[in-house]
């Protein structure tokens, strides 16, 4: 479902990584021929009805509703899934578990779970928090000239604001509009880098024609 994030589900023992220790807890996750009635009606449990046409960020907002500590979640270079909670115990792990369950079925474990460790780091924000700070911000910035994206950073716990190279003018001017919003500064990464060049599209010529050409082609810094 997320291209940034994967989840552990599928084990039967769920490795817990706080603070550098790690803590086997064991975990009922829906593992197939894990022989109770509970795991099978976990693995065979169906999403839950959700609106059409929610972006990657508004399904992740969903989650944080249900559990308020949640502040994100990324997998590392290394496949381990990281997750940002306000609350990094071991009960709210097992409450976000019983959350996505309850959102996005028993599959989304099966297809989600290449790793069997998952690694808690203590969110300044909750993700909840994030996104309702983040279409205001959004609104306003992109009112600046010179700003030409913006993120909710799941890598850092933070939103994310990206400015063109050496345009300090314009990275300023998003700091007072952060001010006059409300977000605290600390809040926001403000970058200064290349924009990313369009290189061709859809109305440029292709020859021969395929199917499956994309809209746009960037080139990325």
């Amino acid at each position: 479902m997320f291209k940034r994030v994967t989840f552990l589900g599928l084990i039967a023992m769920l490795s817990f990584v706080v603070g550098g220790c790690t803590a086997l807890v064991p975990v009922n996750s829906g593992l197939e021929g894990s022989g109770t009635k509970e795991a099978q009606a976990l693995q065979d449990s169906s999403p839950a009805p959700l609106p059409k046409g929610l972006t990657e960020d508004d399904l992740l907002y969903e989650l944080a509703k249900r559990v308020p500590s949640f502040g994100g979640m990324f997998v590392d270079e290394s496949g381990v899934l990281n997750v940002w909670l306000t609350d990094p115990s071991l009960q709210v792990i097992e409450a976000l578990r019983a959350a996505i369950i309850a959102l996005w079925g028993g599959g989304w474990f099966r297809e989600n779970a290449p790793k069997r460790v998952i690694k808690a780091l203590k969110a300044d924000y909750s993700f909840k928090q994030l996104y309702e700070w983040y279409k205001p911000m959004v609104d306003a910035v992109f009112q600046i000239p010179g700003v030409f994206s913006t993120a909710i950073d799941d890598l850092k716990n933070r939103l994310s604001v990206w400015v063109d190279i050496g345009d300090t003018q314009a990275a300023e001017r998003v700091r007072q509009v952060l001010t006059d919003l409300g977000i605290p500064l600390q809040a926001v990464i403000i970058s200064e880098e290349e924009r990313p060049q369009l290189l061709k599209e859809l109305t440029d010529k292709f020859r021969p024609l395929e199917g499956g050409i994309i809209t746009r082609i960037y080139s990325l810094p």
